[in-house]
């Protein structure tokens, strides 16, 4: 029970830190809006997560800024999914798969692949779900941002060669 209170705290203390630089910046917010959505998020604040979401893909758009936009459409990706949307969650992140790959921002692009396998798998497409894993894996390998590759993403890589859903190549850690 002590973490739980203390791991609040520190979620408001973080927030507060994010609501004062909002107050104070005089550049684009949308950064701030993503931090604080989600910390809202973690806190299980769904709607206020959404909000700033929101705002932050607002924000981004008018910047023309394909990578932030990609980065905010999988935000919203994200809350679909932790609400419980999966569909939803599919077509936001694979919109924003595409954008942040066509803007080189391969780690964000590998994250959002991966938050897409999980929208799969709850959309009821396991397959899919497996390329997906397959897709994000090869490309933390080929780009060298291993620190995305979890045990999770290496034992769905794993499955998904010894199914024949992805070529199986040596990609070991």
């Amino acid at each position: 029970m002590r973490r739980r209170s203390q791991r609040e705290h520190y979620l408001l203390l973080a927030q507060a830190d994010v609501d004062a630089a909002l107050r104070v910046t005089q550049s684009d917010p949308s950064g701030y809006l993503a931090i604080r959505g989600h910390i809202a998020m973690t806190r299980g604040q769904l709607d206020a997560a959404f909000a700033d979401f929101t705002e932050a893909l607002r924000l981004r758009r008018l910047s023309d800024n394909s990578s932030g936009v990609g980065e905010a459409l999988a935000d919203l990706g994200y809350i679909h999914l932790r609400a419980g949307r999966p569909g939803r969650a599919v077509q936001l992140l694979r919109d924003a798969d595409a954008l942040l790959q066509e803007s080189g921002n391969h780690t964000f692009a590998i994250r959002a692949k991966q938050r897409l396998a999980i929208a799969q798998l709850c959309c009821g497409h396991p397959l899919l779900a497996l390329r997906h894993f397959c897709e994000a894996y090869e490309a933390a390998v080929h780009y060298g941002v291993r620190d995305q590759i979890g045990s999770s993403l290496e034992l769905a890589h794993s499955l998904a060669a010894k199914l024949g859903v992805c070529k199986r190549g040596d990609h070991t850690m």
